[in-house]
């Protein structure tokens, strides 16, 4: 069985397009990084996890 993080770490992965990218990459200073993605993973997180992270999660978050 999968430990939760690898399948949240993939959608970090596949929406900035960065196979890179681990469990402690400060997400925020990829050049990827928007706004608008913030609120692709947040779409993202409830949809595979049902867990509603809120902006203020991702804003007082430094690593995935």
């Amino acid at each position: 069985m999968a430990h939760i993080s690898e399948p949240f770490l993939e959608i970090f992965k596949n929406e900035l397009n960065d196979n890179s990218l681990t469990m402690v990459s400060e997400f925020k200073k990829h050049e990827g990084w928007s706004s608008l993605l913030s609120l692709l993973l947040i779409t993202e997180l409830e949809a595979k996890f049902g867990y509603l992270a809120t902006v203020e999660d991702l804003r007082s978050s430094e690593t995935i």
